[in-house]
């Protein structure tokens, strides 16, 4: 089954809902994104390491159905390790071990066509 025939939004409160969850109303390469780009923010201001990883481990936790639903039992299986990555790394992770788990989610991202968003968009900056 396409992922078109999958999510057929009817209404614009199930459009909205999609677009929160993370899913791509184009049809490019792109048709999911996990928007990191506040928890960088965050974690580039107060330093907060531990903050920062249980922050990405309760987003990730929430996406693991939702790839279920557009890409392969396989994608769902490594979104799973990279969960266990952050969740093994303890209550005083470095940040060489944060930057390992974030670069295993960016090459995750790239292998399986999801936009992993690090940065605001440019109309957000200037808000």
């Amino acid at each position: 089954m396409s992922f078109e025939n999958i999510l057929k939004p009817k209404t614009h409160e199930e459009i909205d809902d999609l677009a929160k969850r993370g899913f791509l109303p184009s049809s490019g390469k792109w048709r999911f994104c996990i928007d990191i780009s506040e928890l960088i923010a965050d974690v580039a201001k107060t330093k907060d390491l531990l903050l920062f990883k249980n922050s990405i481990l309760a987003l990730l936790k929430t996406k693991v159905e939702d790839i279920a639903l557009i890409k392969s039992d396989r994608a769902q299986e490594k979104l799973l390790h990279i969960i266990t990555e952050f969740e093994n790394l303890g209550d005083n992770p470095t940040v060489t071990e944060i930057d390992d788990a974030v670069n295993h989610l960016y090459d995750w991202g790239d292998d399986k066509d999801i936009w992993i968003k690090s940065f605001p968009d440019d109309e957000d900056e200037d808000s």
